[in-house]
């Protein structure tokens, strides 16, 4: 891919810097969507827990009759 030695270094130590610094910046800057996905998650157990017990007894027969 690269004909020139010293080229192909400065290319790989380009890459690692942008590793690097691709790191550092996710380290001080926390994902967005972490929390959006912790409370969709959070949701979704709430949402199992409230159906009435006749209704996830129906849902757990069908899993069965599935499996």
């Amino acid at each position: 891919m690269y004909m020139n030695e010293d080229l192909m270094w400065e290319r790989l130590k380009d890459m690692q810097r942008e590793a690097e610094n691709s790191r550092l910046w996710a380290a001080a800057h926390p994902n967005p969507f972490r929390g959006l996905r912790d409370w969709v998650a959070k949701l979704a157990s709430r949402s199992t827990q409230a159906q009435p017990p006749s209704l996830r007894e129906d849902l757990q027969a069908g899993e069965r009759d599935v499996a």
